[in-house]
């Protein structure tokens, strides 16, 4: 056994094959490391970053696909001579990548330090300035699309995907929906703590339109009813694959479950609802966020399906607000 505490790399998004492989190949190297002393914890292993990225993993893996070849010299480099004047070096070196390409090798690069004990880890500077990432303008499916889109998905999808294009909420928060949360007799459903993006942010409650709620309500007997019990039994990946082949069918650009999300925060910015309560609807972490994010994004709101059921809801949220309010002292 390795005497040594590996460090994992955690897949995420869309780096997960990319990322595996490292790992894979960090554990193989880190075997073969000559100072690796068993039963020793705390001797680090003696690796250079090119002993992890030149190792294949894979028969049919070229050199193309190796982080290695991006790394240049500082793959051939002793980790502890690194400094981030010379992290700052490649990446200047490789202005003509993708932002997001060499955040992706900079973050491996910090892990593989990481593991050799690297202190201070010369990839996490303060000094060392990534580019920016220049996002795109959202461009949420308009009225027609969603209609054509919902026209050819799998029955047992339907109710789902339109809760989260009527709620605006993640894949995973209407995954994870149970039937606990749903509070029938105020029209309403809870986004729980536990449930939402990363378990820190955008716990809420959100109103739903009866229709929905009836929908939901005819989906399992009440006898058979728990708080514990899902709503919707299905994965992430049905949803996803059955949103992606409904817009194959539908001829309509190809739409992610997250697009629909963007689609109700633009429209909630375009009804005129204010910053602060598109916040606490979409579960964001500040305001700004749905004011920068949405603010620009072009959408047909008039033909909002749930448009009047959205106006009635904010106008009578107001009205609460102001009405609780405590009289001012004469």
């Amino acid at each position: 056994m390795l005497g040594v505490t590996l460090i994992p790399l955690v897949p995420t998004g869309r780096d997960d094959r990319q990322r595996r492989r490292v790992a894979l190949r960090f554990e193989k190297v880190c075997r073969a490391a000559p100072s690796a002393v068993v039963g020793e914890p705390d001797v680090a292993p003696d690796v250079e970053p090119a002993a992890v990225f030149e190792e294949p993993l894979e028969p049919g893996e070229t050199q193309q696909e190796n982080a290695r070849d991006k790394l240049g010299e500082l793959a051939n480099r002793d980790p502890t001579t690194l400094r981030p004047s010379d992290i700052q070096g490649w990446i200047a070196a490789n202005k003509t990548l993708e932002p997001k390409t060499v955040r992706h090798y900079l973050s491996t690069l910090r892990q593989v330090l990481d593991f050799a004990e690297v202190e201070p880890n010369p990839a996490r500077s303060p000094k060392v300035k990534v580019p920016p990432l220049v996002r795109d303008e959202l461009s949420p499916p308009s009225r027609v699309e969603w209609d054509a889109l919902l026209g050819k998905l799998a029955p047992r999808v339907v109710l789902a995907v339109r809760l989260m294009e009527c709620c605006g909420l993640r894949l995973g928060e209407t995954r994870q929906l149970m039937f606990g949360d749903v509070d029938f007799a105020d029209g309403r459903i809870r986004i729980s703590r536990a449930r939402t993006k990363g378990g820190t942010a955008g716990q809420r409650w959100l109103p739903v339109p009866d229709e929905l709620l009836d929908e939901i309500d005819a989906l399992v007997p009440l006898e058979d009813r728990h708080a514990d019990r899902s709503v919707f039994s299905l994965t992430d990946g049905q949803i996803r694959d059955s949103i992606t082949r409904a817009c194959k069918l539908a001829k309509i650009a190809h739409y992610h479950p997250h697009d629909l999300r963007h689609r109700r925060v633009s429209l909630w910015v375009a009804h005129g609802i204010d910053p602060v309560t598109v916040k606490t609807w979409a579960g964001h972490t500040n305001a700004s966020m749905s004011l920068d994010t949405y603010s620009h994004v072009v959408i047909d709101h008039a033909k909002d399906e749930w448009r009047d059921f959205w106006i009635d809801t904010y106008s009578r949220a107001r009205v609460a607000r102001v009405w609780s309010r405590e009289p001012d002292p004469e």
